[in-house]
């Protein structure tokens, strides 16, 4: 899915909807309305594209993120309706590092790494995630256990 394709519209008038990411499992298609906070033309499909499950999230990282205190451009909200034959659902990161050393994406001495310095939560780590997942076929990453984010990786 490209940026281009998602609806926009005036987020005031949106209502606060919350996507119900415990719904979703593994390898299980899944559908939900999903909210995205970003500064204009700055995205990295590398990464994938991250979602909030709910507006408020999404207006949050528009408005505070640190591409957005850099740039000192506003940032805004948009929202999509995003559909996935096959993703992997988690409540955490390090679940997903594990998972990619599991099936032999990645390395041990690379998931450690990842894992003990916190790398998965910076770019390098999240493209390593991304292209890890896309090898093994996924279209998405559900992280439903306190981080409520969505990664579409088509």
């Amino acid at each position: 899915m490209k940026l281009s394709d998602i609806c926009e519209s005036n987020e005031k008038d949106w209502p606060e909807e919350s996507c119900d990411l415990t719904a979703a499992h593994t390898g299980k298609p899944f559908e939900c309305l999903a909210y995205r906070g970003q500064i204009k033309n700055i995205t990295d499909p590398s990464r994938g594209v991250f979602y909030a499950s709910s507006l408020s999230m999404a207006q949050g990282y528009a408005k505070d993120s640190l591409m957005a205190q850099l740039s000192s451009r506003k940032g805004r909200v948009i929202r999509a309706k995003l559909k996935f034959k096959n993703p992997f659902v988690t409540d955490g990161t390090s679940k997903a590092v594990q998972y990619l050393m599991d099936n032999g994406v990645i390395t041990k001495t690379v998931g450690e790494t990842l894992l003990d310095v916190g790398a998965y939560a910076r770019p390098y780590g999240e493209r390593t995630i991304a292209a890890g997942m896309r090898r093994l076929g996924h279209d998405g990453i559900i992280y439903n256990g306190g981080l409520n984010e969505i990664v579409d990786l088509r």
